[in-house]
């Protein structure tokens, strides 16, 4: 009887969790990325440069959560080669202190390779201290395009919640 409630509660859980989610759809279809419904774009930091043909910056309303998609105008070649560089990228991105890789894969996702690095860093003095940056890169037809995550906790219940937020936002993602 417990497994029956048990699992009645997962599925009642994982559909509010399914709505909880907006799709993004750009490039005519060709990219489609989700990200939680409590995050609005922020117009101001969206800019173009010469090598970038679109960026778009997603945040919560505190700023706990951040979601920045650059893509490229050119593609990677050999993806994997560009792991290092991708690194730094990451680190670059990832505005604090004591900044350090603790992962980094090739996963193939709906039969393309991706990139996904993660690291860590603080930022002293301020309500969440402790943050996650993970990077994903992958290549689509309308160019490379580049996804960071940035989110902050206190506890490891709110690291595991971040996780569970990146984990389902590359899930997401539509590539063709």
């Amino acid at each position: 009887m417990v497994k029956y409630i048990i699992l009645l509660f997962a599925v009642i859980l994982q559909d509010r969790k399914e709505a909880e989610f907006q799709k993004i759809t750009l490039f005519d279809g060709r990219l489609v990325f989700t990200i939680p419904k409590n995050m609005k774009e922020d117009r101001a930091a969206t800019y173009f440069r010469d090598n970038f043909k679109y960026s778009k910056y997603f945040l919560t309303k505190d700023s706990t959560l951040e979601v920045q998609m650059k893509v490229h105008y050119e593609q990677y070649i050999q993806l994997r080669s560009y792991m290092k560089s991708e690194k730094e990228e990451l680190l670059f991105r990832a505005s604090g202190i004591d900044k350090k890789i603790t992962k980094e894969e090739v996963r193939f996702t709906k039969k393309r390779t991706v990139l996904l690095i993660s690291c860590e860093f603080t930022r002293p003095g301020t309500r969440l201290e402790k943050y996650i940056a993970k990077r994903v890169v992958f290549n689509t037809s309308a160019g490379l395009v580049g996804l960071n995550m940035f989110y902050g906790y206190n506890t490891k219940e709110e690291k595991v919640v971040g996780d569970h937020v990146f984990e389902r936002i590359i899930e997401g993602i539509e590539m063709r």
